[in-house]
């Protein structure tokens, strides 16, 4: 696991919940899904990158990302690793959102 953050970002990362579209996030999977898509198109990393660089296939980024499935807690530690974000900074994001919603 890459271990050298951002030092501006006390948890890691770049994960900015004010881009997170104007609907409402019902959950914590929708959140996280949310978080992790507005992170790959801010860095312009696709969908096929993501899934080469984490070890998970296209097709089930592509679902997670439309809402259909979740990431399970081991696949989003490798979404986050391959991103170059914290598990913890994400989780932490999404917890906010949710309850701020």
């Amino acid at each position: 696991m890459n271990r050298n953050r951002d030092a501006r970002f006390p948890y890691g990362g770049h994960v900015r919940a004010y881009r997170l579209p104007v609907t409402r996030v019902g959950t914590l999977s929708d959140a996280v899904a949310t978080i992790v898509r507005n992170y790959t198109e801010e860095t312009y990393v696709s969908q096929s990158e993501l899934a080469r660089r984490s070890g998970i296939s296209q097709p089930h980024i592509s679902n997670v990302f439309n809402g259909k499935t979740v990431f399970t807690l081991d696949q989003l530690d490798r979404v986050c690793d391959a991103l170059g974000l914290q598990l913890i900074s994400v989780i932490h994001e999404a917890d906010v959102i949710t309850r701020r919603d």
